[in-house]
Formats: C-alpha cells, structure tokens, sequence
C-alpha cells in the first residue's frame, strides 16, 4: 500500500501522461486516492496487486483494472456507486446492472502513472 501512496504522490493531476484525455486522467487519480482511502488496506492484505486496481490497457480505456473500470466520472458523485470489495471481486453497479472485476494477480498491466515504463512492482 506504501508503494501505491507513494506513486500516487507523485502524480500530477493536471498534468497527464502522453496519450490521456485530461478529464480521463483527473477521473483515474481522484478514483484512486478515495478507492485507497476506503479500500487500499484490505486489498493490500487481500493481495490485490497493482495492475488489478490501477492497471490501463493502451487504447482501450474502462477495460484495466478496477479504478479504470469504476472510475468513469463514477468517482465524482456525492454518492458514489456502491463498490464492495472481497479478497478476490470488486463488484458495483451501474444503471441498476451490476459489474464485477476479479483479481488475477496480473503484472502485466501498467497502472496508469506508469505508462510506458518497463516495469511494475
């Protein structure tokens, strides 16, 4: 969890990396510090690694890891979607369907402050 702190810190929100639309990038950082605010703990100890939370897939927005899939504008509203969290799903529903994401322990996929770089802890 230290480490996601840490990489989140030094993100810029105004500032996106090559290759996102500012609003997408603010939407993926606000996620981010209120899903480690309220599930970044339990997850950690659950073992939900980085790519599974903050992980991107290039070209291919809302299909990475939970934070990409939730995040959509979903992160601004006063009441937020309900997102529930076990050791192995994060499920929440949208529009009165419900979405579910399993953890597979990927490495491969980049979270979205390190795009481009060669490798993920």
């Amino acid at each position: 969890m230290r480490f996601w702190w840490k990489s989140l810190c030094a993100v810029d929100p105004c500032a996106p990396l090559p290759g996102f639309e500012r609003n997408r990038w603010a939407d993926l950082y606000d996620c981010s510090i209120w899903w480690l605010d309220a599930f970044g703990r339990t997850a950690a100890h659950d073992g939900w690694g980085t790519g599974d939370v903050f992980g991107v897939l290039p070209g291919m927005p809302g299909l990475g890891g939970i934070i990409d899939r939730f995040s959509k504008g979903l992160c601004h509203l006063r009441d937020r979607p309900g997102l529930v969290m076990t050791a192995n799903t994060a499920s929440w529903r949208v529009h009165g369907e419900t979405k579910t994401f399993n953890q597979t322990g990927s490495r491969e996929i980049q979270p979205f402050w390190g795009v481009g770089s060669t490798t993920i802890p």
